[in-house]
């Protein structure tokens, strides 16, 4: 049988291995900056890795598509960009997410989201 200090230690060895992984993620996700042109290079947008605009940048050639171009040339960049971003996001986050402990709570929690998305949906 395992002493209380062994178990003791190797949760505090787990727990210090999460937290050292877990700050390499939150860094590798702060350096993500996803700059994206639109498809004929009238605009770009620059996101995070949560998606957020940081970031639009117009050429003379955008002001030139009118606004409903300018809305669908913008609309469309930003949705490549935030696709973009979370693929970035989720390689950074693999030291994380690939650990089995961590998945497992991840996918609980994404069954309980789609529950809780369910019986919202069915309330009505």
């Amino acid at each position: 049988m395992t002493e209380p200090s062994d178990w003791e230690a190797k949760q505090r060895e787990v727990v210090a291995d999460l937290t050292q992984r877990s700050r390499a993620v939150e860094e590798a996700l702060s350096r993500i900056k996803i700059r994206v042109p639109s498809r004929n290079g009238e605009l770009g947008v620059v996101v995070n890795a949560q998606g957020h605009i940081l970031d639009v940048r117009l050429t003379p050639q955008a002001l030139r598509l009118g606004t409903a171009g300018l809305a669908q040339a913008l609309v469309e960049t930003i949705k490549r960009a935030e696709g973009e971003a979370a693929k970035q996001a989720a390689e950074a986050a693999k030291p994380l997410t690939s650990d089995p402990r961590i998945a497992a709570t991840l996918s609980a929690s994404r069954q309980m989201r789609i529950q809780a998305d369910s019986t919202r949906s069915t309330t009505r």
